[in-house]
């Protein structure tokens, strides 16, 4: 079967500098790609988003369906309208990012299956994050800590509860299912402890 052998294909593996000279040559495309080794995107983070601001990402975006982005520190990103469904993202920072109209959601595999996003112990301090679809991830320990999350998705997220920094978060117009809204309101103060 065709589509199981696509599915089932391994992590291209990458180096932060290797994942850099591709960004800066113009690709978009880094699905199902591994970023390992040093973590040069830190150090780099100016440049990097100089040229993603001189960027059309809302018609060329950055595209990480199915890669594992475990442990990249990229505080301060600006990468809007990213596409990364059914992403590995744990312990990463994207702390004071602008990530507003991203796609975090789950990933529709040939089969039928879904594979949800794995944000665990990622921190979004401070993150523009409006419009984001984070819709049935897993996000144990995620820190929000004044992220702003004004209409984004949280309908299914898994984990929610374990977020030390929920309540501090801004929801305004946010689509969640009502698990998900009584855990904040209880984050908030505004449901029984």
């Amino acid at each position: 079967m065709i589509f199981a052998v696509e599915f089932m294909q391994k992590h291209v593996q990458m180096t932060g500098s290797e994942w850099m000279r591709k960004l800066f040559a113009g690709e978009r495309d880094f699905s199902r790609t591994k970023i390992i080794g040093e973590n040069i995107v830190l150090e780099h983070m100016q440049r990097i988003n100089d040229y993603l601001t001189m960027s059309n990402l809302e018609s060329e975006p950055l595209i990480f369906d199915l890669a594992d982005i475990s442990g990249v520190q990229a505080p301060h990103i600006y990468a809007p309208h990213t596409r990364a469904r059914g992403v590995r993202a744990l312990n990463v920072n994207f702390s004071y990012g602008f990530l507003s109209d991203s796609d975090f959601g789950p990933y529709k595999n040939p089969n039928g299956s879904d594979t949800r996003s794995r944000m665990a112990y990622a921190t979004l301090d401070n993150a523009v994050m409006r419009n984001v679809k984070l819709n049935s991830a897993y996000v144990r320990g995620i820190s929000l800590r004044y992220t702003d999350l004004s209409g984004s998705d949280m309908t299914g997220v898994k984990d929610l509860e374990t977020s030390p920094t929920a309540g501090l978060a801004i929801y305004q117009g946010l689509i969640a299912d009502e698990p998900v809204k009584q855990i904040i309101a209880r984050k908030i103060g505004l449901g029984k402890q």
